[in-house]
């Protein structure tokens, strides 16, 4: 309950009341997405989609929808260099070890329990019975040719480096929760008169409430890599 406080609503226009409603999963309103990243665009000189018109203000005939498919509206999150040549960097020598620093250490240092969930599996029947009941283990098949311990080792350095994802993310994730309260308390104590104001942190909300929900959905897909690795290694 701490962390799912209610999105404040946007004193623009009355209108706009219902897309400050967090989605059923997450604290980010989905229909203010477009609208944020449009915007995100202009302020980061990034080139813009024009301006979408507002949807009640383009009636549509009913009679089109009988013999046409709807199309998805594709919008592109902007990857700036900095970004691609951060992976690219790890791409570059596959096989290099890429220790951890030291800043990365204190920065996403877990609580000893969720770092403990997310260790290297040592029982392995339960864990292959949680996956699919039709896998065994072949405790006479224990000795590994050269290959496949190859393979064991570059599925355990996965299993580490996906944690240390989740770690970051989730480290992430908290920080961005903690500022949506700091935000919520420092709009409470601007008059609601100050509409520029409002307007203004309305938008750093929604962006941290979509950035609090991305950091935690990079640990939900790293947490399923996780598993595949485990489901790989032991069959």
């Amino acid at each position: 309950a701490l962390w799912r406080q209610a999105a404040p609503q946007a004193p623009e226009t009355p209108q706009h009341k219902d897309q400050y409603k967090p989605s059923p999963t997450g604290l980010f309103s989905p229909a203010l997405f477009k609208s944020l990243l449009f915007k995100a665009k202009a302020t980061a000189h990034v080139e813009a989609e024009p301006a979408a018109s507002d949807p009640a203000s383009d009636p549509v005939d009913p009679n089109e929808l009988l013999f046409s498919q709807s199309t998805m509206e594709i919008m592109e999150i902007p990857s700036p260099d900095l970004f691609q040549e951060v992976i690219l960097k790890q791409w570059a020598y596959p096989s290099g070890s890429h220790p951890i620093n030291e800043n990365e250490r204190k920065f996403y240092n877990v609580a000893p329990d969720f770092s403990e969930a997310l260790q290297q599996p040592s029982v392995d029947g339960p864990v292959v019975a949680l996956v699919s009941s039709t896998f065994r283990l072949n405790h006479e098949e224990d000795v590994l040719n050269p290959e496949e311990r190859k393979a064991e080792k570059a599925l355990f350095k996965l299993h580490k480096r996906a944690a240390w994802a989740i770690k970051a993310s989730t480290a992430a994730s908290f920080f961005n929760r903690a500022s949506l309260m700091w935000l919520r308390q420092m709009q409470a104590r601007v008059p609601p008169d100050d509409l520029h104001f409002h307007q203004d942190i309305n938008k750093v909300i929604a962006a941290t409430e979509f950035s609090a929900d991305a950091t935690l959905n990079a640990s939900k897909f790293a947490s399923r890599a996780i598993a595949l690795s485990v489901v790989a290694r032991r069959q």
